[in-house]
């Protein structure tokens, strides 16, 4: 009985924790558990679908972040130093959602692609130490390191529906190559099947 409970408590306390939404806090541990933490002490500007945000109006700022959930997919979270000279000191966290790819499917999956510089030995199963590649997910699936530049090249431009990069991802969650950042595709139809099935 005490082994239900305990599981049920954590089927139910993981389910509430996907479903949560944003916060300063959530994305401040976000980038803790990218490996910044020196950035994750610094003070920000949050700049939200393109809005910067006063960081010091946190009301403001935590009920824009509210609207966008950890478990949306097309959710995307960027980060890094401001090399201005006023913002010395500062970073910005650029936080927004996906938008359908209409136009320049061909050049953005070109863009993509450069990214994938690493060249792997037959049936290697493990990563290189200097590895450049980000991660590679297609329809929440994370392709194997080894295997991700040959399917993103045999990818075709016509059948993405969303493209997302995120310069780095917690590497708890992605795995090592997640310093090097996140790329997320979703192919036609399939966030529509996805969300049939909840």
């Amino acid at each position: 009985m005490k082994t239900t409970l305990t599981i049920l408590f954590f089927l139910f306390h993981s389910t509430y924790l996907f479903s949560q939404s944003l916060s300063v806090k959530s994305v401040e541990d976000w980038i803790k558990n990218c490996g910044d933490t020196a950035i994750a002490h610094q003070s920000k500007l949050f700049v939200i679908d393109g809005i910067p945000f006063d960081p010091l109006n946190s009301k403001a700022l935590n009920d824009e972040l509210s609207r966008y959930a950890w478990d949306d997919p097309l959710v995307y979270i960027n980060y890094g130093k401001v090399n201005a000279f006023h913002g010395h000191g500062r970073c910005f966290v650029s936080i927004g959602k996906a938008k359908k790819l209409r136009r320049q499917r061909k050049k953005s999956l070109r863009t993509i692609n450069k990214y994938f510089q690493d060249n792997y030995p037959l049936r290697i199963h493990h990563m290189l130490i200097n590895a450049k590649d980000p991660v590679l997910m297609i329809n929440d699936k994370i392709i194997h390191f080894n295997i991700a530049k040959q399917r993103i090249t045999q990818l075709k431009a016509r059948k993405i529906e969303y493209l997302i990069y995120q310069k780095k991802a917690p590497q708890a969650y992605y795995g090592q190559n997640a310093k090097n950042g996140l790329v997320k595709i979703y192919l036609k139809g399939y966030l529509q099947k996805k969300e049939q099935i909840r």
